[in-house]
């Protein structure tokens, strides 16, 4: 039976192939940079099995990579088994970091693409480093995995009681005592149940 990874990663290399791109990034993180991603922005997990932190995938036609630390070595080769990855062992002499192994696969002419919603601006300018003068193209507005993952499971806006109290009539600088706005018009905030529960 083919390990469910190895599909994931053959049809992440499919969407490049439609897209012309040569090498492709997945960050571990989310929209908002958060330190603990939630289960749906585990991208790493979809692609190749892996769900440890501070890590990095790197795929072109030919290769899977994925970085761990020294926490997540044993981990790694366990849950990325089979899945056409293979891991790059941060620290250890001889490994490459992202950095250098993108210059080492990048070409006149490739395009490198990565999901730009979940890379900070300063990640941003060391890959652009990195590649600079090697005839890359960078393309930070391509999201291949939510293309794939059916069934990636998004937080819900759910509506919520609010307290009339929350904010009371009070002044502040330039207010002249007008009634700041309450807290039961602005009730909707993030939750991970569907509506009505």
């Amino acid at each position: 039976m083919e390990n469910i990874y190895a599909k994931h990663l053959a049809g992440i290399r499919e969407e490049m192939r439609e897209e012309g791109i040569d090498i492709y990034l997945i960050p571990h993180s989310d929209e908002h940079n958060s330190e603990y991603v939630g289960d749906a922005d585990h991208d790493i997990a979809f692609a190749c099995g892996f769900t440890g932190e501070n890590t990095t995938v790197v795929i072109t036609k030919d290769e899977s990579r994925v970085w761990a630390d020294g926490r997540y070595f044993l981990q790694a080769e366990h849950e990325i088994e089979g899945s056409g990855t293979d891991l790059m062992k941060m620290g250890v002499d001889g490994v490459p970091t992202v950095n250098e192994y993108l210059k080492s696969v990048a070409f006149d002419g490739a395009v490198f693409a990565y999901n730009g919603r979940k890379v900070t601006l300063s990640l941003a300018r060391e890959y652009e480093k990195a590649l600079k003068g090697k005839g890359v193209t960078i393309r930070p507005d391509f999201d291949l995995v939510s293309r794939l993952w059916a069934d990636r499971r998004r937080p819900f806006l759910r509506r919520v009681r609010g307290r009339e109290d929350f904010c009371r009539p009070g002044t502040h600088e330039g207010g002249g005592g007008r009634r700041l706005p309450s807290f039961e018009s602005h009730r909707y905030r993030l939750a991970h149940e569907p509506p009505g529960q």
